[in-house]
């Protein structure tokens, strides 16, 4: 059986650094932490909630998001700012846990949520924004190394 990922799932993250507020995951996301999925776009039944977000303990996740560019000074020359590009982050999470069921409001047009949780390395909220998930089905490991790409 081959890995393919099976959808690409915007994922809301809920709680903050200690657990409360939004923008973070709950438990700081230190060695990952539960956060809430969301269907990617808007559903109109209980069974396209269902679908799109059928995931399993021990599946693999990965988050991707960016790091926004950074002002870092001044062109002396034209006077323009000078800003970082910015970064993708990419990162592999295997699901602990997951929320019995689906939740959908019934309403036509909204997402499908269920709570899973992480385990993975930490993923920093307070810098990555856009961050989104895809569950590949059928991984049974990962490996992780970074590679230095040649301009």
């Amino acid at each position: 059986m081959s890995a393919s990922p099976r959808s690409k799932i915007p994922l809301a993250l809920t709680g903050g650094p200690e657990g409360g507020g939004t923008g973070g995951r709950t438990g700081g996301g230190v060695t990952g932490g539960e956060v809430l999925l969301e269907t990617n776009g808007g559903v109109n039944t209980q069974e396209q909630a269902d679908e799109q977000l059928d995931i399993h303990t021990n599946e693999w996740i990965m988050l991707m998001g960016t790091i926004p560019p950074t002002r870092i000074g001044v062109d002396p020359l034209t006077g323009n700012p000078v800003s970082t590009d910015p970064m993708h982050v990419f990162k592999w999470y295997r699901v602990a846990d997951i929320e019995a069921e689906v939740t959908w409001s019934g309403v036509s047009n909204t997402p499908g949520q269920r709570f899973v949780t992480l385990v993975g390395p930490d993923w920093d909220t307070s810098q990555i924004t856009n961050t989104q998930a895809v569950a590949i089905e059928g991984a049974i490991a990962v490996m992780e190394r970074t590679i230095r790409l040649e301009q």
